[in-house]
């Protein structure tokens, strides 16, 4: 299968980097050089990301009972510790700068970071071939995906496919098209990677400077040659984890999606679909980095009940949301009042207590009338 193929690609390129780290950091206390030696952290990093990635590739799917989304976002968590620990260190590698600034040192062997620089260039450039072809390959995998799921869905019910519904929806994608949360995700994975591997090759063209500067100039500035390009190698090493470390916390924090503001999400969900009378309990966040989770409930009138399910559903699926999970509270009543409102489950309660372990579920007092002969909530999910 191709993702095994892929899997052993990530493999080989992993090895590669820890067997490259382990060469670097040999020969940074050989030459005496800091530029080699945070290089070398900076291999361990990606090296530890890709292995990452294997574990991921090889338990995402695994679903048990404490488990039911998988591990997917083990991914998040490994990219969170990894960016922590390789921020953490470039920090503490700059005092060793500084003390270089003051104190300089000679390097010994200038000739083997200039090797070392072309040897990191060469798996640089054979990591971003390889990683481009497994990227590519998953992609068309996913595309396919998710044409084989969308017409499963509208092999799955009638009703959801129906020409009505379908218009209706279609109207209604122009309106909810600045509420799209991953059609761009891809472009960025791409600009973040090519960011990535341009700041590997600017490290490895500045190990090459450092090197030459010690071999080929003259005079005592030369000394603070490799010190000052410890400086650039750890600023490009900040400046490419920042946005992993932002993205990964933002994930694991449960934040609402940069595209999404739930306000206007919500009214305009009560403006699109018929029969809405008011929409709460919206919670949105990314599951993994490119994976959405919905949940929300919605007051709507019976007889736009089924109707209202299927098209929330087909926009949700719209907006890029994977797992939606859609509670329906339907109300006898054609209006709802925001401002006299009580909680449906107030009136089916054995005690008053049960009240405040429940989420809101309001609809209009006048609803409550008969509230044996109405459907408390109908929960869905996707």
């Amino acid at each position: 299968m191709s993702f095994k193929r892929d899997q052993y690609s990530i493999i080989f390129i992993s090895t590669l980097h820890f067997i490259y780290f382990i060469v670097e950091k040999y020969f940074s206390v050989l030459t005496n050089s800091l530029a080699l030696e945070i290089d070398s952290y900076r291999v361990l990093s990606d090296g530890a990301s890709l292995l990452v990635c294997i574990i991921v590739m090889s338990i995402a799917r695994n679903r048990n009972e404490k488990n039911t989304y998988g591990y997917g976002r083990s991914y998040v968590l490994g990219g969170f510790a990894n960016s922590t620990f390789i921020l953490a260190l470039s920090i503490s590698i700059i005092s060793h700068t500084a003390k270089r600034l003051i104190t300089t040192a000679e390097l010994k062997q200038p000739s083997i970071i200039v090797i070392m620089g072309g040897v990191g260039l060469s798996v640089n450039l054979l990591c971003l071939m390889m990683l481009i072809v497994a990227l590519n390959k998953q992609r068309r995998k996913d595309k396919k995906l998710k044409c084989y799921e969308d017409d499963k869905d509208c092999g799955y019910n009638s009703l959801s496919c129906t020409s009505k519904h379908s218009q209706e929806v279609k109207l209604s994608e122009e309106k909810l098209i600045a509420y799209q949360v991953q059609t761009k995700q891809g472009h960025v994975d791409l600009y973040l990677l090519c960011v990535h591997v341009i700041g590997n090759n600017l490290s490895s063209f500045g190990l090459i400077l450092s090197g030459l500067l010690s071999i080929f100039g003259e005079g005592h500035w030369c000394h603070y040659a490799d010190p000052l390009i410890t400086i650039c190698i750890i600023s490009l090493i900040i400046i490419t984890n920042l946005p992993l470390l932002y993205r990964t916390s933002h994930i694991m924090l449960q934040t609402l999606p940069n595209d999404i503001r739930a306000e206007d999400f919500m009214e305009q969900i009560k403006k699109i679909v018929p029969g809405v009378l008011n929409v709460h309990e919206l919670h949105m966040w990314h599951l993994t980095d490119n994976t959405v989770v919905i949940t929300l409930h919605y007051v709507v009138t019976s007889s736009h009940f089924l109707n209202s399910f299927h098209q929330i559903k087909q926009l949700m699926k719209k907006a890029g949301i994977q797992h939606i999970s859609i509670q329906p509270e339907i109300s006898l009543v054609g209006e709802y009042d925001e401002n006299v409102r009580e909680c449906l489950l107030n009136k089916v309660c054995d005690n008053q207590d049960c009240s405040t372990m429940v989420c809101c579920n309001f609809i209009s007092k006048d609803a409550l009338c008969h509230p044996k002969d109405m459907e408390i909530s109908v929960h869905a999910e996707e």
